[in-house]
């Protein structure tokens, strides 16, 4: 996948005058602290900020850093090849990536690794983050668990409404952490280091994906839901099963239905609202109880309780709706600009771009 953005660097003078800006030392061994100078060096650059970047060095070949997967140049690779030079007076230094100019006054480069440079897109991200699980949160305790229960898919819902709720207060949890570190830490490269783990990566990516999926879900099964009320009002209430039944049978149907919609302050209010909107009366309604309307007012009645029946459902699939976009859209924006927010919708956009 990475064949055409390969790029191999030697550890030659030329090699490294050809390199602009690229700090490239020549050394016989690397230690700790040197690669993550070479990683930050490399990462200065806008073109290679985020690539993947392997080493070979001392008869041995290993990763520098994986990359980060939500950055637009991760599908770039390249790799560093040293070699021994000819004398030590040809080895160039690698300078600092931030240097003194002035009293306390500090110079660092455009493609700015430390965590201080990432305090923008890290605000937003959790700001995203803490705003989707607030979302989730309501969407679970007021729309989907509002909705009168109906059929098996009721605990399916739940369960996947909570999980979405649970993914995005860790996503929150996750973005004010790293909010910490950046206040705690500003001057160190600690997130970039975190990004290029590839198990916190896969933790990461794992909840997103176990969000967005639960949200698809919810929406899903609110639709499910919503479709079987309506069928079922299409069979009990609409005009015309309404004509076809008997005095009696009208009476029946009606009465069962709106009795389990009184059961719950919610619905006793939206059906004297749907009452209201068809054009029938609480005096419609008590007179259809004992003994039944004529035709007209049986389905003035039958209507306006269709249609409290399907409300809460409707509004429920609403919500669901809403939070499966707003998850997916939170998860497709690069990580330059929302930070821990990008998932993995955005990496594999970045994928698909880059084949």
């Amino acid at each position: 996948m990475f064949a055409e953005s390969f790029c191999f660097f030697r550890y030659r003078q030329s090699a490294v005058r050809a390199f602009p800006g690229s700090f490239i030392r020549k050394l016989i061994m690397l230690t700790r602290d040197q690669e993550a100078a070479l990683v930050r060096a490399v990462y200065s650059l806008e073109s290679l900020n985020g690539c993947i970047i392997g080493y070979h060095g001392d008869n041995s070949s290993r990763l520098l850093s994986p990359g980060s997967a939500g950055s637009v140049n991760f599908g770039r690779a390249i790799v560093i090849i040293e070699e021994a030079p000819a004398s030590a007076a040809e080895t160039p230094p690698i300078p600092s990536a931030a240097r003194s100019s002035g009293a306390g006054e500090t110079r660092r480069p455009a493609g700015d690794t430390t965590n201080r440079g990432r305090l923008f897109p890290e605000l937003l991200g959790a700001g995203l983050s803490c705003g989707v699980a607030v979302a989730s949160g309501l969407g679970a305790v007021g729309g989907v668990m509002g909705a009168p229960v109906t059929g098996g898919t009721s605990v399916a819902v739940s369960v996947f409404a909570w999980t979405g709720f649970l993914t995005s207060a860790a996503q929150c949890a996750y973005g004010i952490a790293r909010l910490t570190e950046i206040h705690t830490n500003p001057d160190d490269d600690s997130l970039r280091r975190t990004d290029a783990d590839p198990n916190v990566q896969r933790a990461v990516n794992i909840v997103d994906l176990l969000g967005i999926t639960s949200g698809v879900a919810t929406a899903g099964l609110q639709g499910l839901r919503f479709l079987a009320v309506l069928q079922r009002n299409s069979r009990r209430l609409s005009e015309s099963a309404v004509r076809g039944m008997s005095r009696a049978q009208r009476a029946a149907v009606i009465t069962e239905e709106i009795a389990e919609l009184q059961k719950t302050e919610a619905g006793r209010r939206t059906l004297a609202e749907a009452l209201r909107e068809a054009g029938a009366t609480t005096r419609d309604l008590e007179r259809i109880m004992p003994r039944g309307l004529n035709h007209s007012g049986t389905i003035r009645v039958a209507s306006a309780t269709a249609s409290a029946l399907s409300a809460p459902h409707a509004q429920a699939l609403k919500v669901a709706i809403r939070d499966a976009m707003i998850g997916i859209g939170v998860s497709a924006t690069p990580a330059s600009l929302t930070g821990s927010a990008s998932g993995v919708v955005n990496g594999l956009i970045v994928n698909v771009i880059n084949r």
